[in-house]
Order: structure tokens, then sequence, then C-alpha cells
């Protein structure tokens, strides 16, 4: 089982609307169904930082891992020479660009392919293709993963994530019975994206009724605007950090606790949230008006049952519900590099961190650490080892240019 990382890297896409039917498309299958008489298919998902990777079977040829993401519409495929080598004809080429309007991406739309999970094919399906890795998914999460899968297979299936066993369980909306143990909740979906409404406490004076997103392509445990309400303020025992991800690169921001945040009956003391700087957020949010997200570290300690057809959203708490909310305690934020991805570089030092005092900066490569040789451990070993104790001491072998040196490093919990 991988475990989940406790680097905070946010995947945000924002995701351009296409509409690539023609008129003879209409005549042929639409959408993802079962590929067999039964009345729900499991399938098997690994779990990196939070993260959802499902297997895909691109048009009957090339297999291939997508993100299971709530927050996008159109499938994405962010590697463009997968394309290229099974001679992919495209409609258009469209030109996307973030919320603040300062970075435009290239991509391709492609109409009429097939995306098969197994057990469950999906005909006809639009992929935005990506004219380059703008996402560097593969290198934030460690493993070769080559797109998302959002809002087409939701639609068409009440899905229930099991985070616990790591399976996802599609079942055909017309036998699915939800059970008593689940807390039920009312889902409004806006753009093929699920919100929910539900408290947080922002500190032991302060509720806010806040209108979120579930995001199951994000890895971070709760994100906050405070440009929503007038009551949604950064803590006071706060740090400065990456927070995220964007199409333009990095997105700075602060981390901090929250008193609490309640689910009907579950209730989650301590949580960590990312507040994010500037108004690239907020113009991401304006349309649909929500004051935050809920990602993978939230709705990792629970199974997770998504209804679109009906507007519902059941949730039961598993083994992870009492886990603590953790930063990891170096300062290091890592990226798996190298065309085996078996390379470790760290491309961001937080300021006055643990790594930081020691003297480590952005670029410098990770080549062991207790003796331990970090090209055969995946990128969730090495980040897990950074959040494992407050006070543990890390003897890390790092190499600058043609130097090679070696730090001490004590874990440190800032928050």
């Amino acid at each position: 089982m991988k475990k989940p990382l406790q680097n905070i890297i946010l995947i945000i896409v924002i995701i351009f609307t296409v509409s690539v039917f023609d008129v003879k498309s209409q005549i042929t299958k639409i959408g993802f169904e079962l590929t067999s008489d039964v009345k729900r298919i499991t399938i098997p998902f690994e779990k990196y930082n939070n993260l959802i990777i499902v297997p895909v079977l691109l048009n009957e040829t090339i297999p291939l891992k997508f993100i299971l993401d709530t927050g996008v519409r159109n499938a994405i495929l962010t590697e463009k020479t997968i394309c290229d080598l099974i001679e992919m004809e495209y409609d258009r080429q469209v030109f996307i660009s973030d919320a603040s309007g300062t970075h435009v991406i290239s991509a391709f739309v492609a109409s009429n392919n097939t995306l098969a999970l197994p057990g469950v094919k999906g005909h006809s399906q639009a992929l935005l293709v990506l004219e380059n890795d703008y996402l560097k998914l593969k290198n934030n999460i460690g493993i070769d993963v080559h797109g998302i899968l959002g809002y087409e297979l939701f639609k068409n299936f009440v899905v229930q994530i099991d985070y616990d066993d790591e399976e996802i369980i599609l079942h055909d909306p017309e036998y699915f019975k939800p059970r008593r143990s689940y807390e039920e909740f009312n889902m409004e979906i806006t753009e093929g994206k699920p919100y929910i409404f539900a408290p947080i406490s922002v500190d032991d004076s302060t509720k806010v009724e806040c209108k979120l997103m579930i995001d199951t392509g994000a890895s971070h445990s709760l994100m906050l605007s405070t440009e929503s309400h007038n009551k949604i303020e950064v803590p006071e025992e706060n740090i400065e950090s990456v927070i995220g991800r964007g199409l333009g690169g990095y997105i700075n921001g602060n981390l901090g606790r929250i008193a609490e945040m309640r689910l009907k009956e579950y209730g989650l003391d301590e949580v960590i949230a990312s507040f994010p700087e500037g108004d690239a957020y907020l113009e991401a949010t304006k349309n649909d008006e929500r004051n935050g997200t809920i990602g993978g570290g939230i709705l990792n300690r629970f199974t997770v049952v998504f209804d679109y057809q009906n507007n519902k959203l059941y949730l039961r708490k598993n083994k992870f519900f009492n886990d603590p909310f953790e930063l990891n305690m170096t300062g290091l934020e890592v990226m798996a590099d190298g065309p085996h991805l078996n390379e470790v570089t760290i491309h961001y030092v937080r300021k006055d961190s643990p790594a930081d005092r020691a003297g480590i900066v952005a670029g410098d490569k990770i080549l062991k650490i207790n003796s331990s040789n970090v090209e055969n451990m995946e990128l969730w070993e090495v980040s897990e080892l950074f959040s494992r104790k407050e006070g543990k001491k890390l003897k890390i072998v790092l190499q600058r240019g043609e130097e090679t040196f070696k730090r001490k490093i004590e874990l440190e919990r800032v928050l």
C-alpha cells in the first residue's frame, strides 16, 4: 500500500470546456458503460500523495495511467508524444490561459477516442492533448502518469472510492442503495464539478459555513480563499510556502491550522489548510462562488461515494480518520527526475526550515538518506522519511554540480 506523502503539492488545472461532437458522432455510442451484464465493477487503483491513479487503455492500443479527478470535465493527456506514436488526428488547436490570464498554453482537441478501464469502456471520448508536459505529473508523483480523467466517468456511475483497500467500485445507478453507516450530504454539480456546504471553524470563536469543491485530483487537505469571506483569515501561526502548481508554475501562499472542519458527525481537528496568495485562485473560483476546496488529504480518511445523478455524496470514516495532519518536517519539497524517475531533486526549500539552516538549496540532488540510496526508493518513501517523527535526525548525502557533500537535519514540527 502506498502511504500518503506529506509534502504539499496541489495540481491545479484550468480546464477549457470543449464541444467536440459533430452530427455524425451522434449515431455512435457516447459515454462510459460496463462491458458485461453486471450491477457493479471493482477496479484496483494506486495511491500516491493522496491521488488516485487508475489504468486506462487508450484506443485499445496504449496502456496508460490517469489521475481520477473530480475537478476536471474533459479528459486530459499530458504527453503529446503518445498521440504522435499512434498518429492521432486532431480536430483543432486551442490556447488555454490560467485564471490570471498571464500564462497561455497550447493544446489540441481530439474527439472520438475510446478510454477503457478494467470492465468499463468509454466511447466517443474527447481528449485535450497538451502540446508540452506543462503539469509534470510524473515528476510530482514519482511514477509515469499520462493524463487526467474526470466528469465523463462520474456522470454515468455511482462511484465508490475506498481509500483503505485502494479500490474503486462503479455501481449501476439503478441498483445502488447507500448503507446506513454512511453520512449523506446534498451535493451540487456545477459545470461537471461537485460541491458541498460544510462549517469551518477557523479558530475557536469563528465559524463559517463554506461552499467547498470536492477535488480528488488535489493532494492537499483543505484550501481556503481569504478573499471569499471576511471571516476566513490566515491563522496567526502560519508559514509561507509553495502550496501548489498551476499552468504558469508554482503557487505561493501560507499554510496554517484551522480549529475544526465539520462533516456532519465527523469532526476533523487541527486541519492544515492552504491559503493561496494573489488573485489567481480568486479568479478561478469566482464563477462558482466557492470558499475553497476539499482535497485528498481529507478524502483519504473516508470511503467516499459520489452519486452525481441524485446529487448526493456519502462518507464513512476509515482507519486513516484519526491520523494527525502533518507537514514534512525538513522544509524540503522534492521531485522525481531522470529518465527512470529514480533521481530525487530538491525544487523548493522553505525559509528558516531545518534544511535551509543546513545550507541545502533548490537544485541539489539527494543521493542517500541514512545510508539508503534514493535511486532504490520511490518518491513517496523519500517524502515519508521527512515526516516520520519530530526530533529524528536524518543524514543526507547530496550532489550540487560536481560536488558531493553531507548534511544532518533534525526533523522539526513547525505547525
